[in-house]
């Protein structure tokens, strides 16, 4: 499917898509740790889980990138499963990227960096559509993101009439639920 450049909307949609797009929250944990991280589906990164882990020398780095459209509103918080095994201690490091500017946790100046002030204008994402085909291999992501019942969600493979969040479990659901619409 082809985007026309030209058109406000879209030009609007590929500014804010690029702005969110590739929001990474990395933090290091001790090299002497074991280095194995799964997220909540008990998934590791080579396994295609949510969280990646980079060995290092002193310290292996453990990073996400947040999906499009998952946001980090102002004085909130944001929760991301991990799961680590023990005995370790950290983690330490941590930084926000957004839009390539690396930011540190507000209770903490890390290496210089200042703390971080998400951009304005939240998620940009229409309302779920029964009559619309989502299809992600051929569509912008902020057109196969939509908002339904409060909620923000993606669609996973090509899908038309099956409402977000009423599959008969996660495997079989279209949909990929990103978070709460705030």
């Amino acid at each position: 499917m082809a985007v026309a450049a030209d058109r406000p909307d879209h030009q609007e949609h590929r500014a804010h898509a690029r702005r969110w797009q590739g929001t990474k929250l990395s933090f290091d944990i001790p090299a002497s740790t074991s280095p194995l991280v799964k997220d909540a589906n008990w998934q590791t990164d080579v396994q295609g889980g949510q969280w990646k882990l980079v060995p290092g020398r002193t310290f292996d780095r453990v990073s996400t990138t947040l999906d499009y459209c998952q946001i980090i509103p102002v004085g909130k918080s944001l929760d991301l499963p991990i799961i680590y095994f023990l005995p370790i201690t950290g983690p330490v490091n941590t930084s926000l990227s957004i839009g390539g500017t690396a930011y540190a946790p507000v209770n903490h100046s890390l290496k210089g960096l200042g703390t971080a002030t998400p951009p304005t204008g939240g998620c940009i994402a229409g309302s779920w559509d029964a009559t619309k085909i989502y299809s992600p291999a051929g569509q912008p992501i902020w057109q196969t993101t939509v908002r339904y019942n409060g909620k923000v969600w993606k669609a996973k493979w090509e899908t038309k009439g099956s409402a977000p969040g009423t599959g008969a479990d996660a495997d079989h659901e279209p949909w990929k639920l990103i978070g709460t619409a705030g």
